[in-house]
């Protein structure tokens, strides 16, 4: 079929307005979205308006490449080009409406958003309508646009405002069209899709529609519909492009450790959840699953025995995805994106293809589920420890088949989901943690808690009935097998009436930490007090031994030791490290009572000249013609140890204080980019040199700040902020 006059197909799939339209007849084409219909009206004018069916319901996209007159867009230039009218128009009907451009609208997406996240408009006026909103929102409320501010606050709830970058939407659709579509390359694919949505102004496309027109083009739909058998591809595959991606996934439990063998006290709650997660279950109500609790309450291990008894299930679930979210670590949470991330990359996503933006990832992630539901390929994700509902709702698959078991210290009330509450351990079992405990680690000959059985329930009570707190007190008596329970009943007496200043929730706990604590032989008492200047999420034993200064075989038996004490844990992989949250917080606090500041800085400047030192090594493998290193036998070692330690090396240089060797933070800085680019992490990047400008003394030399600009400049641009950057500079 010969392209539309005025419409040629190049233009069509680089405009701004093409793009936007085609990625969503691709979501038509991967089964995400139910139908697709152009408007015959400007569509390669001023902006182009569709209408999306997903999910039974219709979003209308109103799609502008510019605004002439300004870098961003206000209530006065977008009432002049009528989006108020249509927003109003649409609204009234019940649609959303998406409005779409290359320049921001920022003031006019935050009133949407916290129009939706209000419960009535007096909420929204009381508790969300800051200052700086108040100007737009005053304007909207005027006569000359919609009268009254309760009708204004109606339309926000029913806008979308977003300004993606239009050569990072380029490369999403050829990758999504690589996965749609077979014929031709990706970003051919996605230009001939353009021209054949330019051939159907007004027409309603849904998947049967667009695959019937997809021959006169030369394409395919990789994807079979429903009904179809599964063929040869052009390629000669016969599988789907979801199959493609479950074959890269692996079916093992995803960086989950095993269960503790000393776990008791929770049956009913494990088969509770085991009840949900049957495939029998399907349907019958929320697919997502909410374990809630106080610290230390045993949320995570719960789930871990959970979902290993699940996995053991013949036909259940083919794969567990996992991952830790930190809710409550300000410095090293993980937020929704850096999350999809890590899950996208575990579906076998290779990095290049994973989109830049929120959505986008959202999108793929859930599609690529879905595509090994469909297949047969059930997926359990578990999101652990997470905060609230704003950093796991992104992460949610949406489909029945895939359910979602989420830990977090808050109900999340607020997700469609249901709630399962875990209590401490009442007395009888607090007392048999106690027993397994102490016999699992020094056999059944140790009868302490049988011989006293009064003073068992003493401590248990003394521990608040906590799982942490038994454990911490168990592994204490294990070390000293002569010690009797009452002494150690006499110790949390005294640690409790010490720490009666701290709140009740935290008050066995903090107890069990002290004691635990004091106890320490003193080289794993230092250990233990610097371990939590490392500001990433795990340390490696290599790491460990510079932070205390010792061979790496004394920091082993260190951490191991500690490990036994339940004050650290190895981590899923073998030879990492890390704290429990509170423990890490107990940790610092006791480094900086008991360490002076000399200590605690040469300490960390151990660390950082360590890590600065093999981001130097590894960085050579990653840029042509360095030979090798002794530490990196190639470039594939050096970027599985930059993997690995990511984290650790970006908190490194964004967490440490100003003040302290600023010239190992600029180092590591300069170093580091390359790598971040690489993995597409813009994000981290733009922190990690917001951080090196912060550094930069009066005495820095003017090319070392100049060139860390640049270099933030271009991390700006990779985050879709740069004219926003721009104008801020």
């Amino acid at each position: 079929m010969a392209p539309r006059p005025g419409g040629e197909t190049d233009k069509f799939g680089n405009r701004y307005e093409g793009v936007w339209t085609i990625r969503h007849a691709l979501y038509v084409l991967l089964g995400h979205g139910d139908s697709l219909t152009l408007e015959p009206n400007g569509i390669l004018g001023e902006g182009t308006e569709f209408a999306y069916r997903r999910s039974g319901r219709t979003e209308v996209h109103q799609v502008k490449r510019q605004n002439r007159n300004a870098n961003g867009w206000n209530v006065a230039s977008l009432e002049a080009k009528g989006i108020w009218r249509h927003l109003r128009t649409h609204a009234e009907t019940g649609h959303e409406f998406h409005f779409v451009s290359m320049v921001p609208a920022r003031p006019l997406q935050e009133l949407g958003d916290r129009a939706r996240r209000s419960d009535n408009f007096p909420s929204f006026v009381r508790d969300w309508l800051t200052d700086e909103l108040r100007a737009p929102f005053d304007e909207l409320a005027a006569s000359r646009i919609y009268g009254a501010p309760e009708t204004a606050w109606r339309m926000l709830r029913a806008l979308w405002v977003e300004w993606p970058d239009e050569r990072d939407m380029v490369a999403v659709n050829a990758a999504l069209a690589e996965s749609a579509l077979t014929g031709a390359p990706g970003r051919l694919t996605a230009l001939a899709l353009g021209d054949l949505l330019l051939n159907s102004l007004g027409t309603r496309l849904d998947s049967a529609a667009l695959t019937a027109r997809l021959p006169q083009y030369g394409l395919r739909c990789a994807t079979p519909q429903e009904g179809d058998s599964v063929g040869p591809s052009a390629g000669g595959a016969t599988q789907t492009a979801a199959g493609r991606v479950a074959r890269r996934t692996t079916s093992v439990l995803s960086g989950l450790p095993a269960p503790s063998s000393t776990f008791t006290g929770r049956e009913a709650a494990v088969t509770g959840l085991l009840s949900v997660l049957d495939p029998g279950a399907i349907g019958e109500g929320p697919s997502v699953h909410v374990v809630t609790g106080l610290p230390g309450v045993g949320k995570t291990e719960l789930v871990r025995q959970v979902v290993h008894r699940a996995h053991g299930q013949d036909g259940w679930f083919a794969g567990v995805l996992v991952v830790e979210l930190y809710g409550y670590d300000p410095a090293r949470r993980q937020g929704p994106g850096e999350a999809l991330g890590f899950l996208l990359r575990e579906l076998g996503i290779a990095h290049e293809h994973i989109p830049v933006g929120l959505e986008d990832r959202a999108r793929l992630y859930r599609s690529t589920l879905r595509g090994r539901a469909d297949q047969g390929q059930r997926t359990l994700v578990v999101l652990d420890d997470a905060m609230d509902g704003e950093q796991v709702r992104p992460l949610l698959p949406g489909d029945a088949r895939t359910p979602v078991l989420i830990t977090s210290r808050h109900t999340l009330s607020d997700l469609d989901a249901r709630l399962h509450d875990l209590a401490v351990l009442d007395l009888v079992d607090s007392v048999d943690l106690l027993r397994l405990v102490l016999r699992a680690s020094r056999g059944k000959g140790d009868t302490r808690v049988d011989d006293a059985p009064d003073t068992a329930e003493a401590i248990a009570r003394q521990c608040g009935h906590l799982p942490l707190a038994l454990r911490i007190v168990a592994a204490l008596l294990a070390d000293q097998p002569t010690r009797p329970l009452s002494s150690m009943a006499q110790a949390l007496d005294d640690e409790h009436r010490r720490l009666r200043r701290l709140s009740r929730g935290n008050l066995a706990v903090r107890a069990a930490f002290e004691l635990s604590y004091q106890h320490l032989p003193s080289d794993q008492a230092q250990l233990f007090r610097l371990f939590a200047l490392n500001a990433g999420p795990d340390v490696s034993t290599e790491s460990a031994a510079q932070l205390c200064d010792v061979d790496l075989d004394m920091a082993e038996e260190l951490l191991e030791a500690l490990g036994r004490g339940h004050l650290v844990q190895s981590a899923a992989t073998y030879g990492r490290w890390r704290m429990h949250d509170l423990i890490r917080l107990y940790a610092d606090e006791t480094g900086r009572a008991e360490h002076t500041d000399d200590e605690r800085s040469a300490a960390l400047d151990r660390l950082l000249r360590h890590y600065a030192g093999r981001l130097a090594e590894a960085h050579d493998h990653l840029v042509p013609g360095q030979p090798p290193t002794p530490q990196f036998a190639d470039r594939s070692t050096a970027l599985s140890w930059l993997d690995e330690e990511r984290a650790n090396l970006v908190a490194a240089i964004t967490a440490t204080p100003h003040p302290h060797n600023p010239y190992i933070v600029l180092e590591m800085a300069g170093r580091i980019g390359d790598y971040l680019k690489l993995r597409r992490s813009f994000a981290e990047l733009t922190a990690v040199y917001d951080s090196a400008l912060e550094h930069c003394s009066g005495s820095t030399p003017a090319p070392f700040r100049a060139t860390f600009l640049d270099a933030r400049a271009c991390a700006l641009r990779g985050l879709l902020t740069f004219k926003a950057w721009c104008r801020r500079g």
